[in-house]
């Protein structure tokens, strides 16, 4: 499997998951550190969670992370992977028209992109 195809089941995968907890809590999620509660956007209890916890948890509401995804699929489409220069190296359709030095596929955007869903680019 590519590199592209592992990041975009990722991708697919986290997604079909927050769709599932907004549609059943929906956002904003909020964190009362005076009760430990945190509550979804009807002010319903979703859990109990210590006060640094809590807000974390509240920063990864579905719709925030729905919106990251969005994030990643664009810059996923924008960097694909294009044809072989004289260099006989694969390169990014996007970082070969730049001042880039590091244009090779994968470019750095992908790197990061696979590093923060925890892919290892050696594997795919």
């Amino acid at each position: 499997m590519s590199l592209h195809e592992a990041l975009t089941r990722r991708i697919d995968e986290l997604e079909r998951i927050a769709k599932a907890a907004d549609a059943e809590f929906p956002g904003p999620w909020r964190h009362n550190q005076h009760t430990k509660w945190i509550c979804d956007g009807e002010n319903r209890v979703i859990d109990s969670a210590a006060a640094r916890l809590g807000t974390f948890m509240t920063t990864q509401d579905p719709a925030a992370v729905l919106r990251g995804l969005t994030e990643d699929r664009d810059i996923l489409a924008r960097h694909q992977r294009d044809h072989i220069y004289n260099d006989q190296q694969w390169h990014c359709c996007v970082c070969v028209d730049s001042d880039m030095d590091n244009e090779r596929w994968p470019c750095p955007d992908v790197l990061s992109l696979a590093r923060r869903h925890g892919l290892d680019p050696q594997e795919s």
